[in-house]
């Protein structure tokens, strides 16, 4: 596009219009309000005689006049599309989504890599609020609940200015819908917090089948050394009732001789 036509295309932007180029989507009704009320009363035609006046020729006075009325009807149309909920959501599904999404990231920037595409998905949320991906101290309860969140994720982005058929829209928004759930899948495989959480489960069990081994193994000894003490105690009877029965038949063959 030629920079007349990125010219143009500011021109008609609603949020141009409104002077929150730099908010868009990300606006709120009442931000959106508050510039309406400068823009419509900086731009209002009543404003602008002068300038009109000042032009030299009437035909340049009416050109003058209709590039300032274009101007200001192009501002309330802008505010009754963004004050509109249903409207400013279809008209926010024009802009394109940025497809550069990352898949790896450098050690330690995890968190600063995906945490702003999460904050750019965001905006499609058809539940709100929505939330973040955290940072390193995060509660894992509130992990998994982001992760909870995003894994059934409903996209409120709605195609209907951007295609004509149904069929277009319905599979503009499942690719949407694949690609943030590609995304999902990404992060929650590589999160660092997930990640040390299973080491941490996985040491804990290992600790837990050692102990458990090491109590099994100590039963086992006891029962053996039980089952030794056992023994011997009766070996010790035995030879005890030997004794006494071998006293008891020396005694008998004395009293007879």
């Amino acid at each position: 596009m030629g920079s007349n036509g990125r010219k143009q295309q500011a021109a008609a932007d609603h949020y141009t219009l409104l002077g929150l180029s730099d908010l868009r989507e990300a606006a709120t009704p009442e931000q959106i309000r508050k510039a309406y009320l400068i823009s419509a009363l900086k731009y209002h035609p009543d404003k602008h005689t002068s300038l009109i006046l000042a032009e030299p020729t009437e035909a340049a006075r009416q050109a003058k006049k209709e590039k300032i009325d274009t101007k200001f009807k192009r501002i309330v149309a802008a505010y009754e599309v963004l004050s509109d909920p249903g409207q400013k959501r279809r008209y926010d599904s024009r802009d394109d989504t940025d497809d550069e999404i990352p898949t790896e990231c450098a050690p330690g920037y995890f968190f600063q890599v995906f945490g702003p595409v999460f904050e750019r998905f965001a905006r499609w949320s058809a539940n709100k609020p929505v939330p973040g991906l955290g940072k390193e101290g995060t509660p894992m309860e509130t992990v998994d609940k982001f992760y909870e969140f995003w894994f059934k994720f409903k996209i409120s982005r709605d195609f209907t200015d951007k295609y004509h058929y149904e069929r277009d829209k319905d599979c503009a928004k499942k690719q949407e819908y694949l690609k943030i759930l590609k995304l999902v899948k990404n992060v929650y495989k590589k999160d660092p917090r997930r990640l040390r959480r299973e080491e941490e489960e996985e040491a804990k069990k290992l600790r837990e089948n050692m102990e458990k081994q090491m109590r099994k193994e100590a039963k086992a000894s006891a029962a053996a050394r039980a089952a030794a003490r056992a023994a011997e105690e009766e070996r010790r009877r035995k030879e005890e009732k030997e004794k006494r029965a071998a006293e008891a038949a020396l005694e008998q063959k004395k009293v007879k001789e």
